[in-house]
């Protein structure tokens, strides 16, 4: 995050976010941002993707590989660690082809040696249909904007166009725990 401070939602974790922060997420972890509305000014990240399997599994990558498995949790780096990264992750979108590929290879080793803590304590590594993600998402939303007021199971159900019952074994799979324990 450059920009901005709130609230972050990864996996079953919530806590607050703040400008420099590096945080790192593997596929399928369910995961939200919200921005505190009480603040003027701008909300701005960064976010790099890349498609899994794209660096080889040797060993000289080992502890680069044991990193990328733990993010399935989420992790928050030490910011003054990775202050020095920022600069050359703000320039990855202007690299292309092999220089941005041996960058990207070049930042997450060097992250891999830096301290980091997990945010979720629940793991998501399992690939999950897009509708999954896309649901997480609605219901993140919708609690943001109501969080000031008492949210009905039935409600937040209906928003994903599920029974309340099916809606609780969702939520709790998916987050590992119950919705009201969640958002308490």
């Amino acid at each position: 995050m450059e920009e901005s401070v709130g609230t972050k939602f990864v996996g079953d974790y919530v806590g607050p976010y703040q400008p420099g922060e590096l945080v790192l997420l593997r596929s399928n972890l369910p995961h939200c941002w919200k921005n505190n509305t009480n603040l003027e000014g701008l909300s701005k990240s960064i976010v790099i993707q890349w498609n899994i399997g794209v660096f080889p599994k040797v060993p000289e990558l080992a502890s680069l590989f044991h990193m990328l498995r733990t993010s399935s949790r989420g992790l928050l780096f030490n910011k003054e660690e990775t202050a020095p990264l920022l600069s050359r992750l703000k320039k990855c979108p202007e690299l292309e082809a092999h220089d941005l590929y041996i960058e990207l290879l070049t930042i997450l080793v060097k992250l891999s040696s830096c301290s980091y803590k997990t945010l979720s304590g629940a793991s998501f590594t399992e690939d999950l249909p897009s509708e999954y993600g896309s649901r997480m998402a609605q219901i993140h939303d919708f609690v943001g904007l109501n969080y000031g007021r008492k949210i009905y199971l039935k409600e937040v159900a209906d928003l994903v166009n599920m029974s309340e019952q099916s809606f609780s074994r969702f939520f709790t799979k998916m987050m590992g725990r119950p919705f009201f324990t969640f958002f308490e």
